[in-house]
């Protein structure tokens, strides 16, 4: 029930852009389901040197574990990735902890659908990293060949929208899939978001950049930029009536 991207770029300065929307809805418990309200939250959640975009329900755990403190939520991301470089394709979960709310969740009823899942972007031993990591907590990185790599990662409920714009765009030749800029990566993750505003469940959106200096996160800005030019619309339309 969201839409996440994570785009990275491979010309000029290095980095990962981490795109989000920002709507969260809220339904009746089961059996009913009715839908109550939605609104408006952050989906990404950030310290300095890494960038997590959390796909799935909503539940107390989850929570928990995202307002760990950032030096805990350093150590679990480093450890997972760690233990990824060292066995891709190991047995072994990488990240325990989203494998152990994951079990907590689905023993109090949640459905599939909204178990735990999240994009990571993070700097770990002077490396730069995109993965997915899916309920059970294996870390996964973008399809394609082990030389060569999908660019991008998306999941949620509109990520069928992100792939269909992407590769319609590779396909007229207006993506150079080796020569992506981090302005480019923006430009692109942004287009994405609104292309995936057709999924009933995806709208606003969240924004950060890792490159090898850090985390920008311009979510906040981007979002109090939006409500400034909608009072100031708001403001000109009355005037035109006093």
């Amino acid at each position: 029930m969201t839409t996440i991207i994570g785009i990275k770029a491979n010309s000029g300065i290095e980095g990962i852009v981490v795109a989000a929307d920002r709507q969260l809805n809220h339904y009746d418990d089961p059996p009913a389901e009715k839908f109550i309200r939605k609104e408006q939250i952050n989906k990404i959640t950030y310290g300095r040197d890494w960038i997590i975009g959390d796909a799935g329900g909503v539940s107390n755990h989850f929570s928990v574990f995202l307002n760990s403190k950032k030096a805990k939520m350093k150590e679990m991301i480093y450890s997972a990735v760690q233990r990824y470089y060292q066995n891709p394709r190991s047995k072994k979960t990488h990240f325990p902890e989203v494998n152990e709310i994951n079990t907590l969740v689905k023993r109090n009823g949640a459905e599939d659908d909204c178990l735990h899942s999240m994009l990571l972007a993070a700097k770990v031993e002077k490396r730069i990293g995109l993965w997915y990591v899916d309920e059970f907590g294996n870390l996964k990185e973008s399809a394609g060949t082990k030389e060569k790599k999908e660019f991008y990662l998306t999941l949620g409920t509109g990520e069928d929208y992100v792939a269909k714009h992407i590769t319609a765009l590779s396909e007229k030749g207006s993506i150079d899939h080796d020569a992506i800029t981090i302005p480019e990566a923006i430009n692109l993750a942004t287009k994405c978001l609104e292309e995936a505003e057709q999924d009933p469940n995806t709208s606003g959106l969240d924004l950060a950049v890792l490159t090898s200096k850090g985390v920008d996160y311009y979510g906040h800005s981007i979002q109090q930029t939006m409500e400034k030019q909608k009072k100031s619309m708001i403001n000109r339309i009355k005037k035109q009536y006093q």
